[in-house]
């Protein structure tokens, strides 16, 4: 498959990512089929990541380069939509972080998606489509076969906008996106009002037009030895894990308020209901909560539904 025209802007956030960075400008300019343009925003960057963009944007034409003051992930993000939005020159946008490696066929297999999209909702509404990944540590050896699995979420999940409200099957690296998307998107909300910047683009994908998962492995996602959490006793780390549930509840709740600020008046009725629902939970009282929940069909798979 020959993707050829409109360009796919890669958007790809840096900070301090040397160590990890050649190895995936390397797998963006090997994808197969697929017209790329890469538009690199360092966010103040303090080792040799900016060298070394500079390096390869001086031997490949389609690589832009920006930088600026420090912004932090979201605001790094919505710099780069931005860029992609204002010069207007590509139909579509993909996610990008700085220290995975996609492989060959990444693109081409999410336009693929992304017509079928086209053809059943229409090119003028808000699509996404994202995918699972392989986990890999820093030295790129497998952790996890699947993320999706390891998250624990069932194929099904993200089909009904009420699980989306919850939680987010969407890791943002895999995510392709449209004109319309990145359109409607814009700007993003400031970071403490998401949960993160993938999150808020599939909300408004749900809500407005048209999502689809691929489940199948299209990059290998690091996860860094830093990243990970030493063993704990089972009681702290059940008490913790219980907590850090209950923290996601309260964000992805007010990550459902910002949402019904910015679009209550464009929303259907079983969008504002959901939408509404799920975003008044923190003012309820703790049993009706629960009942809420059952009733409206919020519930995350396993004894984490009792996050609310």
């Amino acid at each position: 498959m020959s993707l050829g025209t409109p360009c796919i802007d890669v958007l790809l956030p840096t900070w301090n990512g040397e160590r990890f960075l050649r190895a995936q400008l390397d797998s963006l300019l090997a994808q197969q089929g697929a017209s790329i343009r890469i538009l690199v925003h360092d966010d103040a960057s303090d080792d040799g990541t900016w060298r070394l963009s500079q390096s390869y944007a001086a031997r490949h034409g389609n690589i832009a380069l920006h930088t600026g003051p420090h912004l932090g992930v979201v605001g790094n993000v919505n710099r780069l939509l931005r860029l992609s939005e204002q010069e207007n020159t590509s139909g579509y946008f993909a996610l990008c972080d700085q220290d995975d490696i996609w492989y060959p066929r990444k693109l081409t297999r999410s336009m693929q998606a992304m017509r079928l999209l086209e053809r059943r909702h229409g090119v003028g509404r808000p699509l996404l489509v994202c995918a699972d990944a392989r986990c890999v540590d820093a030295r790129g050896r497998p952790l996890r076969a699947s993320f999706l699995r390891g998250l624990g979420l069932p194929p099904h999940w993200g089909r009904d906008l009420r699980q989306v409200l919850v939680m987010s099957h969407a890791l943002g690296c895999t995510c392709l996106g449209n004109a319309a998307l990145r359109r409607l998107a814009l700007p993003l909300p400031a970071a403490e009002e998401i949960f993160m910047h993938d999150w808020w683009l599939l909300l408004v994908a749900s809500c407005f037009g048209a999502t689809h998962y691929i489940h199948e492995p299209l990059l290998d996602y690091r996860q860094h030895e830093a990243n990970t959490l030493g063993a704990r006793g089972r009681k702290t780390a059940f008490l913790q894990c219980l907590a850090a549930s209950r923290e996601r509840a309260r964000r992805s709740q007010r990550q459902a308020r910002t949402l019904l600020r910015r679009f209550e008046d464009r929303m259907d009725a079983a969008a504002l209901r959901a939408v509404r629902a799920w975003a008044d939970m923190p003012e309820t009282p703790w049993c009706l909560r629960q009942w809420l929940c059952r009733r409206h069909g919020f519930a995350k798979p396993g004894w984490a539904r009792l996050w609310t």
